[in-house]
């Protein structure tokens, strides 16, 4: 077999597919790596400092065997380039309220867990398929996406570019932007009940999946509620069940996760080796935290209930008539009315947001969450005699940070003023 070993200046190793039976052959080892026995537990993972990891030594050699293996022992990431023919969040609530001093921790780094994982960067559907496979147990999920502005300066979503999953040993960054079709076993990975997926908002991530690339997304497990859940301490402290990924990292693992610009990159285009680090960072950091909550179940033997900390996109998307999502009733025709009176009448009647999102489209670029959210406010704005629930409202909000952060002295100056009484029929009931 013949590899092409190319360092680039940051000394990143990118394999060129010169056979068509390596990748295969690459699969195959990583399932082995995978299945083996790990000699500390399934559930243990040692931890050193960075200034203690090995430097890999690579050999140009085209011995087959040996290249693949050295690879895999040594060099963290493996860029898949695509063979011929294949197919080329809003910041969280700010965590201000913390009431204790936050101390300095050393930066979070995926490299520094025994064993190391191996980060698989892939633009090809083919293989991601082929690679999904091999994760084993709960998985890790996280997206990213690229940020625009239009021309008076608004902020606007470009669709999901990359797709992070990972177990312990594998970290997968799934650049789904150079592919035609979103991976078809990705997709049921993602929808599959089975598998528990963890990361922090990631019920707003399953919507993002949704609105664009129609994908349901089940057992999404949100962090923060799963800890408020196990740890009365940190209930204490958060009293929300969305709390960001770079706290539930400081307060479990004691690591600074960082959150620097890399985050509003163009995630669209090939990846740097920049932005594979804070993506591979991300994904198992979360993975993380979860194995150390489990930990904390297993020996504190704590009764867990589901659905406090779990979304499932697939049920909260069927309608309340039972149709399927995006279904047309006669009997909801927009007409000429306003887009905010049009959505609060929606709303009003049970809609759930994503269904909104599609009804308030175009068919190709769908109204995202907090505009719907904002036509809302404004509905009420408007004609303060519009029945509502305030404790649904604000529920409703806040899932989204960027709307919450935006609304919050409207709500709380109704609040205030006795407003959002009605608690029959919700308007803003979540879902």
């Amino acid at each position: 077999m013949n590899l092409k070993l190319t360092p680039d200046k940051d000394g990143v190793i990118d394999l060129t597919i010169l056979d068509d039976d390596w990748f295969s052959d690459l699969a195959t080892e990583l399932e082995a790596l995978s299945a083996s026995p790990r000699t500390s537990g399934a559930d243990s993972y040692a931890h050193v400092p960075s200034n203690m990891t090995s430097t890999p030594n690579f050999s140009a050699s085209s011995s087959g065997q040996g290249d693949r293996s050295n690879i895999l022992r040594g060099q963290q990431t493996v860029a898949l380039r695509p063979r011929s023919g294949d197919y080329q969040r809003s910041a969280l609530m700010s965590e201000s309220s913390l009431a204790v001093t936050k101390p300095q921790y050393p930066p979070y780094n995926y490299a520094d867990y025994i064993p190391k994982p191996k980060v698989i960067y892939i633009k090809s559907e083919e293989q991601a398929d082929d690679m999904v496979a091999i994760l084993n147990g709960a998985i890790g999920l996280d997206l990213e996406w690229p940020f625009s502005r239009d021309r008076t300066g608004v902020q606007k979503e470009g669709k999901v570019a990359l797709v992070q999953l990972c177990d312990a040993d594998i970290i997968l960054l799934v650049h789904v932007s150079k592919m035609e079709r979103f991976p078809r076993k990705v997709k049921e990975l993602i929808e599959s009940s089975k598998v528990p997926k963890m990361g922090v908002n990631i019920r707003n991530d399953g919507r993002k999946l949704f609105c664009d690339y129609g994908i349901l997304s089940s057992n999404l497990i949100e962090l923060g509620a799963l800890a408020g859940q196990i740890d009365s301490s940190f209930a204490s402290i958060f009293k929300r069940p969305i709390v960001s990924l770079a706290t539930v990292v400081s307060y479990y693992l004691k690591k600074a996760l960082d959150k620097g610009p890399v985050r509003t990159s163009d995630w669209s285009k090939d990846l740097t080796r920049d932005q594979m680090i804070y993506a591979s960072n991300d994904v198992h950091s979360g993975l993380m935290v979860y194995k150390s909550l489990m930990k904390t179940v297993r020996s504190s033997k704590a009764k867990l209930l589901p659905e406090n900390y779990t979304a499932d996109l697939a049920n909260e998307l069927r309608r309340p008539d039972g149709g399927p999502v995006g279904q047309t009733s006669t009997t909801l025709a927009r007409g000429s009315e306003a887009p905010h009176r049009y959505t609060y009448t929606l709303r009003r009647q049970g809609h759930g947001l994503l269904d909104i999102c599609i009804k308030m489209g175009d068919g190709v670029n769908l109204q995202r969450e907090t505009v719907v959210i904002s036509h809302i406010i404004r509905a009420l704005t408007e004609d303060p005699a519009l029945p509502f629930s305030m404790s649904a409202l604000t529920s409703l909000v806040g899932l989204d940070s960027s709307s919450w952060a935006y609304h919050r002295d409207v709500i709380e100056r109704w609040t205030w003023e006795g407003r959002g009484i009605d608690e029959k029929r919700v308007v803003c009931s979540k879902g």
